[in-house]
């Protein structure tokens, strides 16, 4: 399932989590128990009886092997498995389980050596073999219902596992996963510093892991405040902000349409790069560019009620005085900057294209839409 498995395995069973929980409440403990035993016999027992390496196990790597475990816990949480709720049966299982494992583990190291197309040395390990999963539940059972004081230490505990997470994606990140492994060293040192060494690694890998989840955190949270600031901006001023976003929209409109034009549409009947082609294809792309502001400004900005033909007629026929009225202002703003001004021609652009969204803006406001009762 690729190397982050499990984050991939356990979205996938939170998902079908609500479908799970609604089938386990609607059956008896009876089916429940069955149920479980009939999952643990392909996924479970089988693979950990037979000596070979089976070609369908998943190594309970896999979200189905998450969903079986999900049932079982599922049935804990419903009934409880009896023979665990004593904390000496809890802490025998695990204990015996662990000891099973390394027991097995070394008979295992013998029998391929005396049978090489056997499979048991690392099957032992795996996440759905028997053992691992006795001692899991006894593990489980074991701080099942346990409680601790409040000092510095769980409190401490309580600030750095939410960002635990992080320790596992930075580790496991497919691009580190094996390089710090050989820069650390690990496996390498030996002697009385093997220990110390590996408690090292751990405790750098773990802090640098928690505090990289810290950093996106917290820009997280910076990302999250700068959206809510925005939004109260946007619906403080909503008729405002969504004016100026239709407008850019009608920009892209009028470039879309003019380009399309001057270099796709009319260099059929035209020729390309001609000042009249040029022309007509700036034309249309305005046509195009108050057509679509008319339809937004209408619609989304301004919210006119008005009905019927005559009356929407008026409308449409304002609007387009008013950016006819504006275009002409703006050719003639341009050309006094430019000309007897002397000013930097998009420095102009900048003011007069200012000039223009304030006009067109008023005049909406003010002229075309401002009766928006029928």
């Amino acid at each position: 399932m690729g190397h982050y498995w499990f984050a991939t395995a356990y979205i996938i069973m939170y998902i079908f989590s609500p479908f799970l929980t609604k089938a386990m409440r609607m059956m008896d403990q009876r089916t429940h128990r069955k149920l479980i035993f009939l999952l643990l016999i392909p996924l479970c027992f089988a693979k950990s009886i037979i000596p070979y390496d089976v070609t369908l196990d998943d190594l309970g790597t896999s979200f189905v092997w998450f969903l079986v475990l999900f049932i079982i816990a599922g049935y804990i949480r419903i009934y409880g498995i009896k023979f665990f709720e004593k904390k000496i049966n809890a802490y025998m299982a695990y204990i015996l389980s662990a000891f099973g494992i390394l027991v097995y583990r070394y008979m295992a190291a013998s029998l391929n050596n005396l049978f090489p197309e056997f499979y048991l040395y690392n099957k032992v390990t795996n996440y759905n073999f028997v053992l691992v999963l006795t001692g899991s539940i006894g593990l489980f059972y074991i701080f099942k219902n346990a409680k601790f004081k409040d000092n510095f230490i769980t409190r401490y505990l309580a600030l750095i596992a939410p960002f635990t997470f992080g320790v596992y994606l930075f580790h496991e990140h497919i691009t580190i996963r094996y390089t710090w492994i050989v820069m650390l060293r690990v496996g390498n040192v030996f002697g009385k510093y093997r220990i110390l060494h590996m408690i090292l690694v751990v405790l750098a890998i773990f802090t640098l892991g928690i505090l990289i989840d810290v950093i996106r955190t917290l820009l997280f949270n910076l990302f999250r405040k700068l959206i809510i600031f925005a939004l109260k901006i946007y619906y403080g001023n909503r008729e405002i902000m969504d004016y100026l976003i239709f407008g850019v929209a009608a920009t892209v409109v009028n470039w879309i349409a003019y380009i399309g034009c001057a270099y796709c549409f009319l260099i059929v009947f035209m020729k390309k790069g001609a000042t009249t082609t040029e022309m007509t294809a700036n034309v249309i792309a305005w046509i195009a560019a108050v057509l679509f502001a008319y339809w937004t400004n209408r619609n989304f900005v301004f919210r006119s009620t008005i009905t019927g033909f005559a009356a929407r007629l008026r409308e449409f026929w304002q609007f387009v005085a008013a950016r006819i009225f504006s275009f002409l202002v703006e050719l003639v703003m341009f050309f006094v900057m430019i000309h007897i001004l002397k000013m930097n021609d998009i420095v102009s652009k900048l003011i007069v294209g200012i000039v223009v969204i304030i006009l067109n803006y008023i005049f909406s406001k003010l002229w075309v839409f401002k009766d928006n009762k029928a």
